[in-house]
């Protein structure tokens, strides 16, 4: 426990530490593209961390450096989940009030402001990539894995393996239920803080010291250009050193996975909009929603396996068991609360008037909701969308327990693959990955602009 501790502080000090310097740079210099370099750094959760293990070790072994141990671990996970917290960063800078810094900079130097104005200002985007990485770390364990490492949380996972106790691997997995539970308010206040508005005027460009500067400069290397390219790099060269091609892939796995990912994102924005309404319930009654809809968050992904084992494994529902239906629920298990969330952020900026008046003046409630109050929730709802289906696509701890026979997952594939020394086939299949989420950001797009194209020109504009 200690370990896995201080392994997963490094990381999201790390983490969060390099999302900060990385996006200044890009506020301070580049602030018209603060919105669509968040969106690509957010899209890296395609890329999951043990395809990030695999490319390291692939350029390593190349180069025939030592790249092993903790310290391994460490810096995989770092640049795994790094692009993750600079998208939210960058998001929280894109909000900012630009108006305060330039007061500011006429009474203070640049270094002081950046410290003692712009970063309390982004204090709630912080303090959510700091939660969601913690978490992300504490609850995973294919990354410390990979590097012959084992975590808290494989513990539980090679517990039930071996016994099939479901009670003894929820003894195991307290001490780290104990230590994530904290995250879930911050989380949960950071992103209702969080504003996705775009500022409305540019900031007027801090002059930083040298020194700090180049430390921007560095960071933006690691977690803007490092890690897709270091992956597409790994990749590559695995494939090409073996001879293997992408011919070898198993297609049906690939379309199953991607069907189920789906399946799991369509079902989970409903869900997800209706556990926010819960979550915003005035008084006692809201926070006991939000608990009990953050904590599976808390949870580490082997133990939502075994709770799904637990619960479905009966004769009476060996419809879902035996089928891939348990893949669907355990994608919702492990990412509803991310949907959840995602959605509070959309409900919480409805412009309130708007909605008065589509009641009064749209035909019907229909009418009110498709041309009013659905165009001001797609563009975030979309975004909570993309992130389950990429999320489901690539999961991995959870579904290793869960996958019924004839059914593995892509995630459990490469695993395998990654655990039996074909890190070629492994390869292969991780290519397939991004052009997933590629595939599946094209689509989310297409469906908006169809809709937004089939509205009336006052509601097109208010969805923008």
């Amino acid at each position: 426990m200690a370990t896995t501790l201080a392994y997963t502080l490094a990381v999201t000090v790390t983490c969060v530490l390099l999302a900060t310097l990385a996006s200044s740079l890009v506020w301070n210099h580049a602030p018209e593209t603060l919105r669509l370099l968040a969106v690509f750094q957010l899209a890296l959760v395609a890329l999951p961390p043990y395809l990030h293990a695999l490319s390291w070790q692939s350029i390593t072994d190349l180069a025939d450096l030592p790249f092993t141990g903790w310290v391994a671990a460490w810096w995989v996970q770092a640049m795994a989940l790094s692009p993750i917290a600079t998208g939210v960063v960058l998001l929280g800078l894109a909000g900012l009030d630009n108006e305060l810094v330039r007061v500011a900079r006429v009474q203070r130097r640049g270094r002081d402001v950046l410290l003692l104005v712009v970063l309390p200002l982004i204090a709630p985007a912080l303090s959510v990539a700091g939660a969601g990485v913690f978490l992300l770390t504490l609850t995973d364990y294919s990354v410390a894995q990979s590097f012959r490492q084992t975590p808290a949380a494989f513990e539980i996972f090679a517990e039930f393996a071996a016994s099939h106790d479901a009670g003894r691997a929820t003894w195991l997995a307290l001490p780290l239920i104990v230590l994530a539970l904290p995250c879930l308010p911050v989380l949960n206040r950071g992103l209702s803080h969080l504003s996705l508005k775009k500022a409305g005027n540019t900031p007027a460009a801090l002059d930083l010291p040298i020194a700090l500067r180049l430390a921007q400069v560095m960071a933006a290397v690691c977690v803007i250009a490092l890690p897709g390219l270091t992956v597409l790099a790994g990749l590559a060269l695995r494939l090409t050193a073996s001879g293997a091609t992408v011919a070898g892939t198993p297609f049906l796995a690939i379309v199953q996975s991607s069907a189920l990912a789906a399946v799991a994102a369509a079902l989970a924005l409903p869900l997800g909009f209706a556990a926010a309404q819960r979550m915003r319930l005035p008084g006692r009654s809201g926070q006991v929603w939000r608990m009990l809809i953050l904590l599976p968050l808390a949870l580490p992904a082997p133990l939502i396996g075994i709770g799904l084992i637990s619960l479905w494994n009966h004769d009476a529902t060996a419809w879902v068991y035996d089928a891939s239906l348990i893949l669907i629920l355990t994608h919702l298990a492990r990412f509803l609360p991310l949907a959840a969330l995602v959605a509070g952020m959309a409900l919480a900026r409805l412009d309130r008037k708007l909605l008065n008046v589509a009641q009064v003046f749209a035909p019907t409630l229909w009418h009110a909701w498709v041309q009013v109050r659905g165009p001001m929730l797609l563009p975030i709802g979309s975004m909570a969308g993309f992130l389950v289906f990429v999320l489901a696509l690539s999961e991995l701890p959870a579904s290793l327990l869960t996958a019924p026979p004839g059914s593995d997952s892509l995630a459990a594939l490469i695993y395998g693959y990654l655990h039996y020394g074909a890190s070629d086939r492994a390869a292969g299949l991780g290519l397939a990955l991004p052009g997933l989420a590629l595939g599946a950001a094209a689509v989310i797009w297409g469906l908006t602009r169809l809709w937004g194209n089939l509205l009336p020109p006052t509601s097109r504009e208010g969805g923008e």
